[in-house]
């Protein structure tokens, strides 16, 4: 069972609204001493697409 002190599971990354890629996002969480990383993203929608991955990356 991963100790959840050490994880983040609800990470975005600029596959949507995110600021950093998943590559980057993966290295500072190692360097940081975590040991469980989950990504999270916002599946395109119509009404709001501006925080949310293409149709394309979606799929």
């Amino acid at each position: 069972m991963a100790d959840y002190r050490k994880s983040s599971v609800h990470c975005h990354s600029t596959l949507c609204d995110g600021k950093n890629s998943l590559q980057e996002m993966a290295g500072a969480a190692c360097a940081q001493g975590l040991t469980t990383l989950g990504f999270s993203g916002h599946s395109y929608t119509k009404p709001d697409p501006e925080y949310c991955m293409t149709p394309g990356r979606t799929a």
